[in-house]
């Protein structure tokens, strides 16, 4: 029951050798999971409302793609972005969390529910924000709907 396809983005060897192995590890596991987590049932599902309350077109969102690695060569980090003229939506893994980087070996266990929760919320605020871009300009209008879509899924998720 996908509704908004999402795939993997593939890494240029240039870039995958940028990082060393255990930080290559904990990105390659992150895009994985966000990737199980976008293409859940629930989350298609929460999605699928967004889009129907929204008014927003399927056709609109042609190619999400989940980034193995967070932009290394703009200082200006970014969650996501989208290219309204492919329809491309790109989400980057989480790269701090409350202004502390997350790669400590304490969450390179994948099934921590912390770890989860924090992606799950990542990613989703992403996608949710960038789905809006397709809809409104004011980014203000935007971080608020984010948030209340947020709120929304975390309750239906159990995570409140």
């Amino acid at each position: 029951m996908t509704l908004v396809r999402v795939r993997l983005a593939n890494p240029s060897e240039i870039v995958t050798k940028t990082f060393p192995e255990h930080i290559r590890k904990f990105y390659f596991q992150h895009a994985k999971k966000s990737f199980e987590i976008i293409n859940s049932e629930k989350i298609q599902k929460i999605l699928d409302e967004i889009l129907n309350s929204e008014e927003i077109s399927r056709e609109k969102i042609y190619d999400v793609r989940i980034m193995i690695f967070p932009p290394i060569l703009d200082p200006h980090y970014t969650s996501g972005m989208i290219n309204h003229d492919l329809g491309q939506i790109s989400i980057f893994p989480i790269f701090s969390y409350s202004g502390e980087v997350i790669i400590p070996d304490c969450l390179l266990n994948f099934e921590n529910e912390d770890l989860i929760f924090v992606i799950t919320v990542h990613i989703f605020n992403t996608l949710v924000h960038e789905i809006l871009h397709l809809k409104y300009d004011n980014e203000e209008i935007i971080e608020k709907k984010t948030e209340e879509y947020a709120a929304r899924m975390c309750k239906k998720l159990g995570f409140v």
